[in-house]
Order: C-alpha cells, then sequence, then structure tokens
C-alpha cells in the first residue's frame, strides 16, 4: 500500500504537473489562457485516497488475524505454558 500511495503522491505532486508544463511549452503559440491551461491538469477520475486507505486498513487487520493473540496463561519460572499439576492429555 505504501508504494501505490507514493505513486499517487508521485503523480499528483510531480509528473502532472511536468506534464503540463511540458504542454504548455510545446503549444504556447495556441493561445490558450493562463487561466484555461488547469482544465488540462492530470488529476484522478475520483477519490482515490479513500480506497488506499480502506485497502490499507483492510491489510492492517488482515495481518493482526494472523500473528494470533498471546496465550492467556501465564508461563512459570521454568518456561512451561501448563501447571505442574495439569495433566498434559488433557490439554
Amino acid at each position: 500500500m505504501v508504494g501505490l500511495k507514493s505513486d499517487v503522491q508521485d503523480l499528483r505532486q510531480n509528473r502532472a504537473p511536468e506534464t503540463l508544463r511540458v504542454m504548455k511549452e510545446r503549444h504556447q503559440r495556441i493561445g490558450i489562457e493562463a487561466t484555461d491551461w488547469g482544465r488540462f491538469l492530470l488529476e484522478y477520475s475520483g477519490d482515490v485516497d479513500d480506497i488506499v486507505s480502506a485497502k490499507a486498513a483492510d491489510a492492517e487487520k488482515s495481518i493482526k488475524s494472523w500473528k494470533g493473540t498471546p496465550p492467556t496463561s501465564p508461563v512459570d519460572a521454568s518456561g512451561a505454558f501448563l501447571s505442574a499439576e495439569a495433566d498434559p492429555t488433557s490439554q
């Protein structure tokens, strides 16, 4: 998700403005007004930030489910998870 978020940010901050700048230089003789050039800026057609955030949250939730939960019974001084009185066959 970090890579996708970085790509979205790169397009917004670097590639789209650079493409517009090059286009303006290449077609400066056409006579398009400076205020109209903003319409040529490449943008995403929808709210991609929400999609990226939702997928990142799903991934985080999935990662947490893989880890499981820590054991509830405390470990004794010897490092055993079962008490000395517990029957291992019934556990």
